[in-house]
């Protein structure tokens, strides 16, 4: 048997407690970064793909967060995965679609506790070059939520 020359690197994307396989990709073809989150949104890995952002609470209360990809050839936006996902007072959250998507990052918010709706969808600005793991900061004034960015 003869042996590849071809080497793989094996990539996992792991969120909140469960540890996912995303791809054994070989080494020689364009680089694909994925970001491994833990429990809270807790960015374990400084590379991010170009459809990532990371959303840090400064509301001062915990916000349930959905977050959805909205591309020009679409006309229904494509949920996250962990849309509901709670991010505590304080802390970050990430959320990262395939990299492979074009077009633009939309969240909905809202205090954990509350029973009511969902803020209306609020656009993320998308840098030039892509997400690549933006900040946005989320801050909340006179009973209106704000969301600024991409911050450095």
């Amino acid at each position: 048997m003869r042996k590849s020359k071809n080497r793989v690197r094996l990539q996992v994307e792991a969120m909140e407690s469960r540890a996912l396989l995303s791809a054994l990709v070989p080494v020689s073809s364009v680089p694909v970064r994925y970001t491994v989150f833990a429990d809270f949104g807790t960015n374990l890995e400084t590379q991010a793909t170009i459809n990532s952002v990371r959303l840090q609470n400064n509301a001062g209360h915990n916000l349930a967060i959905k977050a959805f990809f909205k591309t020009e050839t679409s006309p229904t936006p494509i949920p996250h995965p962990d849309n509901g996902k709670v991010i505590p007072a304080g802390r970050f959250g990430d959320f990262t679609f395939r990299p492979s998507l074009v077009g633009f990052i939309w969240i909905e918010l809202k205090r954990q506790e509350s029973r009511g709706p969902f803020t209306r969808p609020l656009p993320l600005s998308k840098p030039d070059r892509g997400y690549n793991g933006a900040r946005f900061n989320i801050t909340f004034s006179n009973g209106v939520y704000s969301v600024s960015g991409p911050n450095p």
